[in-house]
């Protein structure tokens, strides 16, 4: 019986310095290694080249991604007799509200069925011509469009 721990103690002895022997075989010696970095420092240099990045990558560290705002134009032409806030008031005024709601902590604006984002578009129709107005801002009892440079602020309509 004494045999058994002293088998079982040799048979570990052997496979541990087995695994030893032959982690040391998956290094290559100096010269290849040498050989091998050169290798991959030749592939890996831009011969003066800077590498072209597209413009709208993000921050990946900052934790927000913002879309660029830009001064939304008419589609069409600004019709003779109304300048941009007289215009902005008519177009606001074509807007069929019916409530607001706040859904998330986002405030929505009520057109029906439809519910407005702050930040998304409205399209209007005035005169013949089509317009897109960015809803800016909602409260419970107004909202507020932007065309181009232009604000507007409205009540909303109740059913």
């Amino acid at each position: 019986m004494k045999l058994l721990p002293a088998s079982f103690f040799v048979g570990l002895l052997s496979f541990f310095s087995h695994s030893v022997l032959a982690q040391g075989a998956d290094i290559p010696p100096p010269d290849t290694r040498t050989a091998i970095v050169a290798k991959a420092t030749k592939l890996a240099e831009t011969r003066g080249k800077a590498p072209e990045l597209a413009d709208n990558l993000v921050n990946p560290f900052t934790g927000i991604i913002r879309e660029p705002s830009l001064p939304e134009v008419a589609t069409g032409p600004i019709p003779v007799g109304l300048s941009g806030p007289e215009l902005l008031s008519q177009l606001a005024s074509t807007i069929p509200s019916t409530g607001t709601l706040v859904f998330g902590g986002n405030a929505m604006l009520l057109l029906g069925p439809k519910k407005i984002k702050v930040g998304e578009k409205i399209p209007v129709s005035f005169e013949g011509k089509d317009y897109q107005l960015t809803l800016t801002a909602v409260t419970p009892t107004t909202f507020t469009v932007q065309l181009g440079k232009e604000f507007s602020t409205r009540t909303v309509r109740k059913r």
